[in-house]
């Protein structure tokens, strides 16, 4: 297998320098890599692994013509792990051609980038001491809502020490978690309910995009602004006052 994934390396390579070669003789303008990874982008993975050649639901919507416009400025690499089996690259560029989604390359292994773009990617800020947070309330966007935006946390508000929206069922909200359901709470004057709370550790917001993704936001820093900054962008139903169709779902307050 080591054998099989350094020769599938050096292919790569060899084919990147092809490639760039063949651009340079044809005065070709130099672009940038942004690399992808196949499964959760382009892919939308809702019926997960089925085996390296199984490639079964549709593309994430919109992603074909983001490319379009993408390789426009960028190199579109695709980089996806079905590509150390022998028939997993075959049916990724099958795939891609079914889908009329032109990249640039599809690899095995992830090439010098200035962007990689990853479902299951944590972006560092700087912080080491918040990545360990980050990780344990990781979702990808393809996992929907989850039952509550931190396990951790509702342990701790099922004991009372710390408090959420709703702190009565916070029980019931840790078994909907620990059962990957989502919670449904969806209290009266939820924006009152929210800013009730006086952050000290930590805010927590699930927040669902126009695009239909739901995107978790963890703020530790300046905690008293950032309410102050809910308050006057989010109404009484806690939808973005700029552009309603975004809004928040979810909280936790530690």
């Amino acid at each position: 297998m080591k054998l099989e994934r350094i020769s599938t390396a050096l292919q790569d390579i060899k084919e990147a320098a092809i490639m760039a070669t063949n651009a340079f003789q044809n005065g070709m303008k130099y672009r940038p890599t942004v690399v992808f990874d196949f499964d959760g982008v382009i892919h939308s993975y809702r019926s997960k692994w089925q085996g390296p050649e199984v490639i079964p639901d549709e593309p994430v919507e919109g992603m074909k013509e983001a490319i379009d416009e993408i390789r426009k400025e960028f190199e579109v690499v695709v980089v996806s792990t079905r590509c150390t089996y022998p028939e997993g690259m075959p049916a990724i560029i099958s795939y891609l051609s079914k889908h009329s989604i032109v990249v640039d390359r599809v690899m095995a292994e992830k090439p010098p980038a200035i962007a990689y773009i990853d479902d299951r990617a944590i972006t560092f800020d700087g912080d080491p001491k918040s990545l360990l947070f980050k990780i344990r309330t990781f979702v990808p966007w393809n996992k929907g809502m989850p039952a509550n935006i931190l396990k951790e946390g509702l342990m701790l508000i099922a004991n009372g020490e710390a408090r959420c929206h709703e702190e009565e069922v916070a029980q019931d909200v840790l078994d909907m978690y620990n059962s990957n359901r989502v919670t449904g709470i969806r209290p009266k004057n939820r924006k009152e309910k929210f800013l009730s709370k006086t952050p000290t550790r930590v805010i927590v917001v699930a927040i669902l995009m126009d695009n239909g993704a739901i995107e978790t936001i963890v703020n530790y820093e300046n905690l008293d602004l950032k309410m102050q900054y809910y308050e006057k962008a989010y109404d009484e139903n806690l939808c973005l006052k700029a552009n309603p169709a975004i809004k928040i779902l979810d909280w936790m307050v530690l």
